[in-house]
């Protein structure tokens, strides 16, 4: 019966093993003196943008923490990239079950903002936290990001008492609109599109690699040996499990 048990054990122990010891995934950082150390990086199943990586140079089992205090960069697996920079962050929340009167607040923060493109014309961004998800372009000669706008709020009428309502602002579709005539690439086709653009990664990538004259966007294939992790942890399980119960 002890054998059993400790057969049991370790299935369960096995997807926190594997997470603790196979995380580090080759990449490089780079420092605000504009340094490269290649090494290796944690990844994560961030739901958040970090605000630190551990990383470990080559040859040495130490790992050193960095903040958005001491790199401009991360680059985990040559795809999934994390830039430094100094922007205002909306504070409203989109949440439809936590809504409150129109919030146009923001924070200027330092933070770590996702790459999801680099184009010709305009790079695009995203960051997530407790609030909610935000989408950022930038041309090339932006000192920083512009998020690109959208509200979700109540709405009361002040001359009906019983009318309110939730209301939408899609300002990131007049914004994305006035970049792409900016860049001569506001064609019928991609208006069709902003008139019925939603606030989605795979939506805005879609217009701004039009604006970036990119014919097959591609989006990061990010975590996808952390996901290949949770599945062969979660088969493990089962097996041991099955052979466990037949025992």
């Amino acid at each position: 019966m002890k054998f059993y048990y400790l057969l049991l054990s370790a299935a369960l122990l096995f997807p926190a093993v594997c997470f603790s010891q196979g995380n580090f995934k080759p990449g490089y950082v780079i420092t605000l003196k504009g340094d490269t150390l290649k090494g290796f990086i944690s990844e994560h199943e961030w739901d958040s943008n970090p605000r630190f990586v551990s990383f470990k140079a080559k040859g040495i089992d130490e790992a050193k923490k960095f903040t958005v205090a001491d790199i401009g960069q991360f680059t985990i697996d040559s795809a999934l990239t994390y830039k430094r920079f100094i922007c205002h962050i909306s504070l409203g929340t989109t949440d439809e079950n936590h809504l409150a009167p129109k919030d146009t607040t923001t924070k200027l923060d330092t933070v770590f903002l996702e790459v999801l493109q680099s184009g010709k014309n305009l790079s695009l961004f995203s960051y997530s936290d407790n609030i909610k998800t935000r989408f950022f372009v930038s041309e090339k000669n932006d000192a920083a990001p512009h998020e690109l706008l959208y509200r979700v709020y109540v709405w009361s009428n002040t001359s009906a008492a019983n009318d309110v309502r939730n209301k939408t602002d899609n300002v990131f579709i007049q914004q994305l609109g006035s970049l792409a005539l900016k860049y001569g690439k506001l064609t019928d086709k991609l208006q069709k599109t902003l008139d019925h653009l939603e606030y989605r990664e795979h939506s805005i990538v879609k217009v701004v690699s039009a604006i970036n004259d990119i014919d097959k966007p591609a989006l990061v294939k990010k975590k996808k040996n952390y996901a290949k992790l949770v599945l062969a942890s979660a088969l493990f399980v089962v097996i041991a499990g099955l052979v466990i119960s037949k025992m």
